[in-house]
């Protein structure tokens, strides 16, 4: 009589344990996906390599003035390659921040790179904020594989404000 009493009690212990981690492992919540650029709205269609924007800050336009792949710099790219973009910034209404660190880069697969002073040249992109009529030139890099690349603007809240697609 006491072996059956055991036999219940390891029976009843092992179907407990059973539903406590299938309940933990249903309730397990999914990783937080990577940003996409799909929440990017810009205001008007891209011109050649610009693109007029929108924020919640203001309005303005994002301009590659040129863009290069190098394998040197400061320290040697983890990627095999630093991207290295001269941009203009314009501001037609509100106050428009930026920083280097407002953009983002997605290679092909969608991959996300941070900016980094590593691979860029002077002039940096500095920081500050732009009113109507100012612009701003500067340089920014990646630390990435080679190819095709949108970049990702945002703006001081880190909200997305626009994205251009550069072509290897």
């Amino acid at each position: 009589m006491v072996s059956l009493a055991v036999v219940l009690v390891v029976a009843l212990v092992v179907v407990i344990a059973t539903l406590v981690a299938n309940s933990n492992d249903r309730n397990v919540s999914a990783p937080t996906p990577a940003p996409t650029v799909s929440r990017v709205r810009p205001t008007a269609a891209p011109s050649g390599n610009s693109i007029d924007f929108t924020s919640t800050e203001g309005s303005g336009r994002l301009q590659i003035l040129e863009h290069e792949w190098v394998t040197g710099g400061a320290e040697p790219p983890i990627s095999g390659s630093y991207l290295r973009i001269e941009i203009e910034l314009s501001s037609t209404d509100g106050e428009i921040s930026y920083d280097s660190a407002f953009f983002q880069a997605f290679d092909a697969r969608g991959q996300l790179f941070d900016s980094t002073h590593l691979g860029a040249k002077d002039p940096l992109l500095d920081i500050g904020v732009l009113r109507p009529g100012q612009r701003v030139r500067g340089f920014i890099s990646f630390d990435m594989p080679r190819g095709d690349v949108t970049l990702l603007m945002s703006n001081e809240s880190y909200e997305s404000v626009t994205a251009i697609k550069i072509q290897d």
